[in-house]
Formats: C-alpha cells, sequence, structure tokens
C-alpha cells in the first residue's frame, strides 16, 4: 500500500499546474452534475465545515485531484446543505462522496488522509468502490448496498424538493434503511400531497436514539407541530440550576458531591433521553434511577460525584439530551481550580 501511496503522490505532483475550472464551493448539484456529463469527469462533494473552508492547506489537498474528477466543496454549516449531515450521519468530516457521470454514487470516503485520499483518486479512476475502506461502521450492511440506498435516499430527496410524489418510494426506502431523515423526508411529502401523515409524524417524533434527537431536532419538532398547532407555546422546555458551578481551591484526589435541579417549563412531558458527562472524573450518582419524563413543571434534583484529578483550572460538563423545544442539548458548566498548597502539589 506505500508503493500506491508513492505513486499517487508522483501523479498528483505532475497535476497540480494550477487550473481552478473543476473546483466549486456550495454549487448546486444538479449544475455539477451537468457539467461532469459534458466533461466526461466524476465528481465529489466534498463535505466539511466553515473551519475547513478557511484553510488553505485543506483546500490544496483535494485540488490536486482535480485532473481526475470535478470538486464541490459544500458548507454544512449552512442552513442549505444540513441535509448533507442529517442524511448521511458521518461519524466524522470532511467527507467525501464520489459520483459518476450519470449522477450515480459510487463510494464515500471519510477524512483527508493520505491513505483516505488514495481512495478518493482509485474510485475516480475505476468508478467503482473501494472495499477496504468502509464508510460507517455504524450501519450493518454490505458497504455496496449501503452506498446504493444511500444513492437511491439522495435522488428522492431531489424528487421532494422538485415537487413529485414519490411517497411509495420513500416509504419502501425506509422500511430498509430505517434511516429517519427519510422517515422526514415522507412526512413532507405526504403533507405536500395532502396524503395521511398522521402515523409518519407519530414515528418521527418516538425516536429514541440521543444522536438521531440532535440531529434531527428541527425536524422532530416539526413533526410535532403538524400533529398539534400549538406545540410551540405547550412544548417541553428543560431548565437547568445552576447553569454554572464553581469551586475553588480543591484538593486533589478528593471526590466533591455536586447538585443540578432539573425542570420542565414546559406544558407537555419532557423526555430525557441521556446525561452525558465530560469526563470519567464526573459520574451521576443512582443513573439507573433516573426518570425518564418529566410532567410540567415537575423538578428533579440529581447528584454527581466529581472527582479532582488535576491541577490548575478544571473545566468540565454534565449535558442533558432532551425533547426541549428550545434545544435538545443543554450542559452544566462545572468550573474548579485545585488546591497548589496541598501536599505535594
Amino acid at each position: 500500500m506505500r508503493f500506491l501511496y508513492l505513486i499517487l503522490i508522483e501523479i498528483i505532483i505532475v497535476s497540480c499546474a494550477r487550473d481552478d475550472r473543476n473546483i466549486f464551493f456550495n454549487a448546486p448539484l444538479h449544475e455539477v452534475a451537468k457539467l461532469s456529463d459534458e466533461v466526461n469527469l466524476p465528481y465529489c462533494l466534498v463535505l466539511a465545515d466553515s473551519l475547513d473552508f478557511c484553510s488553505i492547506d485543506f483546500i490544496e489537498k483535494f485540488s490536486c485531484l482535480k485532473g481526475w474528477t470535478l470538486i464541490n466543496f459544500i458548507d454544512v454549516s449552512l442552513a442549505e446543505n444540513e441535509w448533507y449531515i442529517k442524511y448521511l450521519s458521518p461519524n466524522t468530516i470532511p467527507l467525501t462522496c464520489v459520483f459518476d457521470t450519470h449522477k450515480k454514487l459510487i463510494d464515500i470516503v471519510p477524512g483527508v488522509s493520505q491513505e483516505a485520499l488514495y481512495y478518493v483518486y482509485s474510485c475516480c479512476v475505476s468508478l467503482s468502490p473501494s472495499l477496504e475502506f468502509h464508510y460507517n461502521q455504524k450501519y450493518a450492511y454490505e458497504k455496496v448496498k449501503l452506498i446504493n440506498q444511500i444513492d437511491l435516499g439522495i435522488k428522492l430527496k431531489h424528487e421532494v424538493d422538485k415537487g413529485m410524489n414519490v411517497i411509495s418510494e420513500l416509504d419502501s426506502l425506509y422500511h430498509v434503511s430505517r434511516n429517519p431523515y427519510i422517515l422526514y423526508l415522507k412526512l413532507m411529502n405526504q403533507i405536500d400531497f395532502a396524503h395521511p401523515f398522521i402515523d409518519t409524524a407519530k414515528e418521527l417524533i418516538a425516536i429514541e436514539k440521543p444522536q438521531d434527537v440532535l440531529r434531527l431536532h428541527k425536524e422532530i419538532t416539526y413533526a410535532n407541530s403538524v400533529l398539534d398547532l400549538s406545540y410551540c407555546d405547550t412544548a417541553p422546555q428543560i431548565s437547568l440550576s445552576p447553569s454554572m458551578l464553581y469551586l475553588e481551591r480543591c484538593d486533589i484526589d478528593t471526590t466533591y458531591i455536586l447538585s443540578v435541579q432539573v425542570t420542565n417549563i414546559g406544558l407537555k412531558p419532557l423526555l430525557l433521553y441521556d446525561i452525558i458527562t465530560s469526563c470519567s472524573c464526573l459520574k451521576q450518582r443512582n443513573k439507573e434511577n433516573t426518570p425518564k419524563f418529566l410532567e410540567a413543571n415537575e423538578t428533579i434534583q440529581l447528584e454527581f460525584d466529581f472527582h479532582v484529578d488535576a491541577t490548575g483550572e478544571i473545566i468540565r460538563e454534565v449535558c442533558f439530551i432532551s425533547n426541549s423545544i428550545g434545544n435538545p442539548i443543554e450542559c452544566v458548566i462545572i468550573k474548579a481550580t485545585s488546591n497548589y498548597e496541598s501536599e505535594g502539589y
């Protein structure tokens, strides 16, 4: 494999005469696909965040592949591009989606390592996926099958955007992929065509996996709103007290008990999906007995063991993932300073 990397580097150096006509930023997918067909080159969507867009080195890493592909950098922090992350649910970005000249997705490659860029190059040349490099291990599907499912979802998303009725196709894909964003697209399509949508909306708001709740918070709120027009006024809302905890001159290797009040200030039941601490030094007491639901105006008291295992300023977090309408994740910040005068420090 190292030999292949060296070959790739030599090829890239030869191809790096500047020609930015093959490089785009947030260009509409259909425009890049049309140009791909005209110039007979595959095209890549490079999903990145705004920090990557500010990095010249990041752009240059991909620009040297332009002899074999069109490259469209997509800033997923822009509202119009959020759906890529909601649908693909990547473990990490940057993420490169490679399409052939017929608009078919043929591979998805995470990262910008030398190995990742090699696989992007290899895919653009062979127009076939690399079975050695996996996209997302959390999906229990064989890779080619998964890529085909994702490709169909992307096509159906654009059909929904164009006002086409693809309810049955979305329903079939959801039952195979169980991707919650497909369920949202189905709901939107049903509403657009005055098709019964109540069961779909109920299924969407029943999602409980914390990662899905965080990623699809807006979509779940929308599903609640179509079921209850007053939802935004009566929705559950979490309140944490205190929102910040200060501990001064803590003794090293000492455990302190911290208390946090959690209140539902909304009118509908608050569902606590998960409580996450930022460090193993911070553990919730009696976590197994934490209520999953809080009724309107209900308050619970939670306690956490905070073990001071570092010197200087210490910052930790306790985060609550819920169905709160304001923000699906709210955190209590813990700021502490260790006691430098303790023996041995």
